[in-house]
């Protein structure tokens, strides 16, 4: 997919990565589309699983370093990170 304006922020293994993908930037106002490439060749229009070339993931030019920067700043789930009253159920 060549949108003028839009740029490639990733490309994913499944269907399902990149749609967790775009619910997080969508959540923080950053809008995004995905190429499903090949995806309805074989399973149908709601196969989520690993395809041959994968998902890419674009968002608007303007906002890439943002999105990127969104992407980067997830933290890890290692609980050690949280603060002490998050560690307590």
């Amino acid at each position: 997919m060549n949108a003028p304006g839009w740029s490639v922020l990733n490309t994913y293994a499944t269907g399902f990565e990149a749609d967790f993908v775009m619910a997080r930037l969508e959540a923080e106002g950053i809008p995004a589309v995905r190429d499903n490439h090949e995806s309805t060749a074989l399973f149908g229009l709601g196969f989520q699983g690993a395809t041959r070339s994968g998902y890419t993931v674009m968002v608007p030019t303007e906002v890439l370093g943002e999105a990127v920067a969104l992407l980067e700043s997830v933290p890890d789930d290692d609980p050690s990170d949280l603060p002490d009253d998050e560690l307590t159920p």
